[in-house]
């Protein structure tokens, strides 16, 4: 599971881009991580397109217990596909 928050004046310059390539690329190389799930607020276009950009894809049908409000998303990140 990934999860992030960045305050609004530091978004949009890519910071989330390059920690997101490579938080998938040290999870794929160091510990063989496969399928990794990332959990954003419903209303949060910005996040969704930051993970719909990294080739995620919205998990219909399951929920986040903890937070309601909360879409997940899942992909399969072998090496070549990051």
């Amino acid at each position: 599971e990934v999860g992030y928050e960045l305050f609004p004046e530091y978004q949009k310059k890519g910071i989330m881009s390059n920690a997101l390539k490579a938080i998938l690329n040290f999870a794929n190389e160091e510990f063989g991580i496969e399928y990794i799930e990332a959990y954003t607020h419903k209303e949060n276009l910005n996040s969704q397109k930051l993970l719909e950009k990294f080739g995620f894809e919205k998990i219909n049908g399951k929920s986040d217990i903890k937070n309601p409000t909360n879409l997940i998303f899942g992909k399969n990140i072998i090496k070549a596909s990051i």
